[in-house]
């Protein structure tokens, strides 16, 4: 692997020769573009308003093809907007305008690059290895979602699709730590021909907002039913009074809050905000 200083002077030479051809061929000059190199995940650069430019740290020093993209191609995908953007007339975002000052630059012309496992700056990256074959890294937030059954589906039909059904790997700092096989995918048959179902979602619960696989014992108490409207306990008293007599019957009862909080709202007429607000102060001193 190349030293850290040689991939840097390839870099920056990479730059001045685009720099030159765009002198050329456009007429710009681009001594005043500002290059950083402070880019992490997995975009491999980025291009912000006329003069600034920000490469993958990751994939300047990490894997050789990666490297190599970043000098054959980044570096004019992004140089390249820039260009547009001082002048639009030539091509906007990814258009066919833009894409041929980008081949003029050197680079491909094309909208992604194909770094798809750029590792991500921190903790575990998610390898998978999609229904046709795709290797595409994910997060770990990506991650547990797939496996509860969610499907991550590519802009191009023919890279498949990814779920908990496919192969994966866990890389942790660069090294892989575990791998999954691929799981076997149902299928059905229709007069003769055999297609493969969807993978449904996992069978899911709702505990406090959060959905949880179907079979995982979760201690809850019983959600009461809204009690039927009952007269005030001390139409003499503040709200706060009342609330109290309310709270010791529902004591009393077996009852919980939610219990006292509905019947402040439909018997005393309070508002929900503040019945909430004044049975939660309220319980513990009762």
């Amino acid at each position: 692997m190349q030293a850290r200083a040689e991939r840097m002077k390839a870099v920056e030479d990479k730059i001045a020769e685009v720099k030159a051809i765009v002198k050329q061929k456009y007429g710009m000059d681009l001594s005043d573009l500002i290059v950083k190199y402070d880019l992490k995940g997995r975009t491999a650069g980025w291009a912000i308003g006329m003069r600034t430019v920000r490469l993958n740290t990751t994939a300047i020093f990490g894997d050789e093809a990666h490297f190599r993209d970043m000098v054959a191609d980044t570096i004019p995908h992004e140089v390249a907007h820039i260009v547009c953007h001082r002048n639009p007339n030539l091509g906007r975002k990814h258009d066919a305008g833009w894409a041929a000052v980008c081949r003029a630059l050197g680079g491909t012309g094309k909208r992604t690059h194909d770094m798809t496992t750029i590792e991500y700056a921190r903790g575990r990256t998610y390898i998978y290895t999609s229904s046709a074959g795709k290797e595409y890294a994910v997060s770990e937030r990506r991650h547990r979602s797939i496996q509860m059954g969610g499907t991550c589906r590519f802009r191009q039909a023919s890279w498949g699709v990814i779920d908990r059904l496919c192969a994966y790997v866990v890389k942790l700092n660069g090294r892989v730590i575990s791998t999954h096989a691929a799981q076997e995918r149902p299928t059905t048959s229709v007069f003769g021909r055999v297609f493969v179902r969807p993978v449904a979602p996992l069978p899911t619960a709702s505990f406090s907002g959060y959905a949880i696989p179907a079979g995982t014992r979760v201690v809850e108490a019983e959600k009461p039913t809204a009690p039927k409207p009952v007269a005030p306990v001390n139409t003499g008293g503040s709200y706060a009074e009342q609330v109290r007599a309310l709270i010791r019957q529902a004591k009393a009862a077996g009852h919980d809050q939610n219990y006292v909080f509905l019947q402040a709202v439909n018997s005393l007429g309070m508002k929900a905000s503040s019945a909430r607000n004044c049975v939660k102060f309220n319980w513990p001193r009762v």
